[in-house]
């Protein structure tokens, strides 16, 4: 049986699965060929992806504006790591790999694009020197920088790109698999020009997640290994530090390329300052935690809010020996945590359904009682950002949704959405009455102390979750549940182990 409902806890894996479900094939037809033939001064070329169209930098642009140009070069940061890693080859499932960054923060490698750390869904050319894309969005040709080289001096090519997500696509775990499956070819039109050609057209959010984050692999060097393998031997890279030293599942150390290729590009000047990065390993986080209050490492993410608000010494913060701070990217926004609802079980069909389940989950108490206050409702898919939606629709977007009025619920036109509407305010008993009557509108009502449909079937709900925390979080959502007549189970799982009941059933 497939799972009710996933808490989801990675944001970038839910991205790259957004089209797992494989719609009917794409058959190019005269259009596509015709963007694979047509002459390159003819082609819309940027120099990266935008999923709303506008750049904040432009091409050639010298630095962000968040780092200092001119920050001098030198130190060594030492991190921790909880795997106990025991392979160098990237992007596969076999062995546990090293903290050397093949996906989203590149260390040894590159990756084609790099997003910006100011902007909603903006990538900037890394490898990538320009990009075009075909009207349709099932083709997009890619040019590299002339200047892009190994560590051993040999080119970044077509070839590498190709081989890269082949491998990708063939090798990585279940649900980089799934992800990639949507790419249908990868083209070499040139030594420096490739053709990614997708099964069907794929909106810019995927796009610029599937082809700007992952770590590019030089196809020369593993031409004569197994690549499905795993191997301690330090791999070629490209980035801005090579692998200097290491112990299996102890430590790795990383050194600055003094050379390095991008060092002069915009997305690169004034990073990567650090001379020496190195990663140790530590069985969990609670050792971490007393290594970076002993001094044995430089910086440490700290994921518990409990630790975050009471866990460190208060006169070593006031003394700046300690410096506790949050973290803001506008490249990450929105929910950190959601409950998503399979939604090809029958009971999930029903708006009215989820918005009860979605009223019973009592966020603010979970949030003062388990998590200090730490954590923020978002009022957007959006939160936080320009993007974010205020209040009812303006005229311009009722516009835009007057066509389709019939198609749509009424408060959509009426009711201010998330935080701010009525059904948010409710809090407590009041939700769960609301919740109550919201069910037995859409035929569940309690019938032998349990919620039931009209033929009398249980509502039951499994959660899957693949980390402690979440388990704790879902605990008093059961109590809740079970004072509407709901069953639940939670069952605590790997991200791997939780792809396959999805995808199996």
């Amino acid at each position: 049986m497939r799972p009710d409902l996933l808490l989801c806890v990675n944001l970038l894996i839910a991205a790259l699965t957004a089209h797992a479900d494989d719609p009917p094939k794409h058959q190019p037809g005269a259009a596509t060929h015709a963007f694979i033939d047509r002459p390159a001064d003819e082609l819309q070329w940027q120099h990266g992806m935008s999923f709303f169209g506008d750049f904040k930098y432009p091409a050639g642009f010298t630095h962000f504006d968040y780092v200092n140009p001119d920050a001098p070069k030198g130190g060594k940061l030492v991190r921790g790591y909880t795997v106990s890693w025991n392979s160098f080859t990237p992007h596969i499932i076999k062995g546990l790999s090293a903290p050397v960054n093949i996906l989203g923060e590149m260390s040894l490698y590159d990756s084609l694009m790099w997003q910006s750390g100011d902007e909603v869904g903006v990538y900037y050319g890394n490898l990538a020197e320009s990009i075009a894309i075909s009207d349709d969005s099932t083709e997009v040709r890619i040019r590299l920088r002339p200047e892009a080289r190994w560590h051993d001096g040999v080119p970044v090519t077509g070839r590498d790109i190709k081989f890269s997500f082949e491998h990708l696509k063939a090798n990585g775990g279940a649900g980089v698999r799934a992800a990639f499956h949507v790419l249908e070819a990868v083209i070499i039109l040139g030594e420096r020009e490739i053709l990614v050609r997708f099964r069907h057209p794929v909106n810019l959010n995927s796009m610029a997640t599937l082809l700007g984050k992952p770590a590019m692999l030089p196809e020369h060097y593993w031409r004569e290994r197994d690549i499905t393998e795993t191997t301690l031997e330090p791999p070629l890279g490209s980035g801005p530090y090579r692998i200097r030293d290491f112990k299996a599942g102890k430590y790795v150390e990383l050194v600055r390329v003094p050379d390095y290729w991008g060092q002069d590009l915009g997305i690169h000047r004034g990073r990567h300052n650090l001379d020496v990065l190195r990663f140790e390993t530590y069985r969990d986080d609670t050792v971490q935690r007393e290594a970076l209050k002993k001094g044995l490492l430089d910086i440490f993410t700290e994921s518990n809010t409990a630790q975050w608000v009471s866990g460190y010494d208060q006169d070593k913060i006031e003394r700046g020996v300690l410096r506790q701070y949050k973290q803001h990217w506008l490249q990450y926004v929105g929910a950190i945590r959601a409950l998503g609802f399979n939604q090809e079980k029958e009971r999930f069909t029903d708006v009215r359904v989820r918005e009860a389940l979605t009223l019973a989950f009592d966020l603010k108490w979970m949030n003062d009682v388990l998590f200090y206050g730490v954590y923020e409702m978002p009022e957007s898919y959006f939160h936080g950002t320009y993007l974010a939606a205020a209040g009812l629709p303006s005229a311009a977007e009722i516009a835009l949704l007057e066509p389709y009025r019939q198609q749509l619920p009424e408060r959509v036109f009426t009711t201010t959405p998330f935080a701010a509407s009525n059904h948010a305010a409710l809090k407590g008993r009041d939700a769960l009455i609301e919740a109550r009557r919201l069910l037995v509108r859409s035929g569940w009502n309690i019938s032998d102390g349990a919620l039931r449909n009209a033929a009398g079937a249980p509502f039951k709900v499994k959660f899957l979750v693949s980390d402690a925390e979440a388990q704790a979080m879902l605990l008093p959502y059961q109590k809740r549940l079970r004072r509407l007549g709901i069953s639940s189970e939670i069952r605590l799982l790997g991200s791997s182990s939780i792809y396959q009941p999805v995808t199996q059933g």
